[in-house]
């Protein structure tokens, strides 16, 4: 899932590896998405959602 605007989206993303703690994606996200990691569980489309900073991301 993303936040588009305030709210939640579903992404549909295709994984290439995954890590155990982390995945690598090959498509369905762009620079500039904010992935919302963890989701729970009764999260869906179009739920309002504030963002909040997280720990500066591993990407490479």
């Amino acid at each position: 899932m993303v936040v588009e605007n305030g709210v939640a989206r579903v992404h549909r993303v295709t994984e290439t590896r995954d890590f155990g703690t982390t995945v690598e994606v090959s498509s369905g996200l762009k620079d500039g998405d904010q992935v919302i990691l963890n989701p729970p569980v009764d999260l869906t489309d179009g739920h309002k959602v504030t963002v909040r900073q997280g720990p500066p991301s591993q990407m490479s």
